[in-house]
């Protein structure tokens, strides 16, 4: 049986990083963002965020990842994680209406036995995993 293909949607601190682990441990990964100065950076080799150690990784498995603009991509992937980085302010709240829009917009593009995970990270330092399969 041949291992997954998990799919990140979002290449953000979350995303990039959560990316970077599933290729260290052997899975092939598509890489989505909607913004293609973005993909182009990691195409070069060059992640969005600064990480100790982050783009010695991507370099390394570099021969694992698909980095992709086009959400229609993501429909080779086993599994797909919303992994968006989600703001919050000094009073605890969060504007998740990106997510949602995100979350939609992956309903319609994925094939229907794809599982779908939200990952969010919010940026005091919480992580909410939701997770369900598209039917």
């Amino acid at each position: 049986m041949s291992r997954p293909v998990i799919g990140f949607a979002g290449m953000t601190h979350l995303g990039v990083n959560s990316a970077a682990a599933a290729m260290a441990r052997g899975f092939d990964v598509v890489a989505y963002d909607a913004d293609a100065g973005v993909i182009r950076a990691l195409q070069g080799g060059k992640p969005p965020v600064t990480e100790p150690g982050l783009e010695e990784s991507l370099h390394r498995h570099a021969g694992r990842a698909r980095y992709a603009t086009s959400e229609a991509e993501l429909r080779a992937c086993d599994v797909v994680y919303i992994s968006t980085d989600v703001a919050t302010d000094d009073q605890g709240r969060s504007d998740l209406a990106p997510v949602k829009t995100l979350i939609q917009k992956m309903s319609r593009a994925l094939k229907a036995d794809t599982t779908m995970s939200h990952a969010i990270k919010f940026l005091r330092r919480k992580t909410l995993f939701i997770n369900r399969t598209l039917s």
